[in-house]
């Protein structure tokens, strides 16, 4: 099975800009990033990694977009805030271009209320997918490794002819 880059539009949505970009996000003390690509429609703002995985932001619930720096090496972003206090920074090609394009889409979007639950779903989906492929990684090595670490002791008492 071969995963889309192309994210899943809804009925009459057009595309205004696209862009490959990087996600960069701060939850607690643990941030991290992930590469991608970001689409800006007439109604939501659309991130897809390249592992498949998928996040709708709705221009509606938009309240602030901003460039700025993200990060140790002051990587340049596109700093969305919504209206729930969510916080979204994105590393994109041509980043000037794109608050102006993000607001002016803003102006002609409408609500779209199902979204905002799917997104914590599919986040929550994600992270579990991750630390499931991390958990099978860790209990293969730890498969792999344990017999000889016990071999070692049973080595080092063999006496040397």
């Amino acid at each position: 099975m071969r995963l889309s880059m192309t994210p899943e539009f809804l009925p009459g949505e057009t595309i205004i800009k696209e862009s490959p970009a990087t996600r960069y996000y701060q939850r607690g003390l643990k941030g991290g990033s992930s590469n991608g690509k970001l689409w800006l429609t007439d109604q939501r703002l659309i991130f897809k990694a390249g592992f498949g995985y998928q996040m709708s932001l709705p221009l509606y619930n938009l309240s602030r977009v901003e460039p700025g720096v993200y990060g140790l090496f002051n990587f340049k972003v596109l700093h969305l805030t919504f209206d729930n206090g969510r916080e979204e920074r994105f590393s994109i090609h041509q980043i000037e271009t794109w608050p102006e394009a993000v607001l002016t889409a803003k102006a002609g979007a409408s609500p779209l209320p199902e979204v905002l639950p799917q997104l914590a779903q599919q986040e929550k989906s994600a992270n579990t997918a991750v630390l499931a492929v991390i958990g099978l990684v860790m209990a293969s090595i730890v498969i792999c490794v344990a017999p000889l670490v016990c071999l070692i002791p049973a080595l080092l008492l063999v006496p040397a002819s």
